[in-house]
């Protein structure tokens, strides 16, 4: 990174995320680990650039970084933690991850939510897990 940027703000979420969907993810975590005072939109860009390109461990070190270092994720946050989970198949992890929305950071789930968490079970054959995710949702499906 050149020097004389201030990253800390919304440049730094852009370059991130201008770079991981340009398929440089090194780029991208560059950028990141070059912000000193990350805020919610660095760590949410980065945990959702490395779950899509296949990263999904990483995400979710990053994640639990995050919450270690006591930045709070929202709602968008939590999206890229269950894609992440769901495309590597982390069906243990998404269950976590969803719970603590709901139970640790009082976060309410929204469809995109109960849709990866529904994914992930169907994904891992756990298909009653997921009829029971729909029978339970407080909105309607939108299958048709």
């Amino acid at each position: 990174m050149e020097k004389g940027y201030n990253l800390d703000g919304v440049l730094g979420t852009s370059l991130i995320e201008m770079y991981y969907k340009c398929g440089s993810i090194e780029s991208a975590l560059q950028v990141f680990r070059a912000i000193p005072n990350k805020k919610l939109g660095h760590w949410t860009a980065i945990i959702v650039g490395l779950g899509m390109h296949g990263l999904a461990r990483h995400a979710l070190e990053v994640f639990l970084e995050m919450h270690k270092v006591g930045s709070t994720p929202d709602g968008i946050t939590f999206a890229g933690v269950l894609n992440a989970c769901n495309h590597a198949g982390l069906v243990d992890n998404g269950r976590q991850f969803f719970g603590m929305m709901i139970n640790e950071y009082g976060l309410e789930p929204n469809i995109e939510h109960y849709g990866c968490s529904v994914d992930i079970l169907c994904r891992a054959g756990h298909l009653e897990g997921a009829k029971h995710i729909i029978q339970n949702m407080p909105m309607e499906s939108n299958s048709h």
